[in-house]
């Protein structure tokens, strides 16, 4: 099996895809297009979008965005069942839980694993992501694996999660 990431406004090199475990680590901007929902300038159709809002999240689901990122870990459940009719995948950045500490990384862990366990029970297409913005913050594929399965995500589901973002970042062409 093979494995992928998503960062943010950052150059990665083969050697450090290899070093971690991937096979790519896409970069926003660069590999995919990105869309920032709160700022709500972009068409967010066949990108990656993301945002603080389930209002934002659910108006790109609707308009059809590949991915979508809740940037709070926070996600509505009718934003959930619009991923679900629009066959788009929910992307959850596991960097939240790791850049964060005490009662704060608490709270994104439980609200993560709150959308996973909705997001599973409606059959939605899951990912795992870090959206690294730094060298510091990238892990590797076991880490992410790891990750997954500690806001609830059984073992296949986290390794399918970081597998098959390809398909959906690759698609998300800037």
């Amino acid at each position: 099996m093979e494995y992928y990431d998503a960062a943010i406004g950052m150059q990665i090199d083969a050697s450090t895809e290899k070093l971690l475990g991937f096979r790519k680590i896409f970069v926003a901007g660069k590999d995919f297009k990105l869309v920032d929902m709160d700022l709500g300038k972009e068409d967010p159709k066949n990108s990656i979008a993301m945002g603080k809002t389930s209002l934002g999240l659910l108006k790109a689901s609707r308009r059809l965005a590949k991915g979508i990122i809740p940037v709070e870990m926070e996600v509505d459940k009718r934003v959930v069942e619009s991923i679900k009719e629009n066959e788009s995948m929910l992307l959850i950045p596991l960097n939240r839980i790791v850049s964060t500490y005490g009662i704060v990384r608490a709270r994104n862990i439980r609200a993560a694993s709150k959308v996973l366990e909705y997001a599973l029970k409606r059959r939605v297409s899951v990912g795992f992501i870090t959206m690294a913005s730094s060298e510091t913050q990238l892990m590797s594929f076991m880490q992410l694996i790891e990750l997954a399965k500690l806001i609830g995500a059984p073992e296949d589901v986290a390794r399918a999660g970081i597998s098959e973002i390809n398909e959906r970042i690759g698609e998300a062409t800037p």
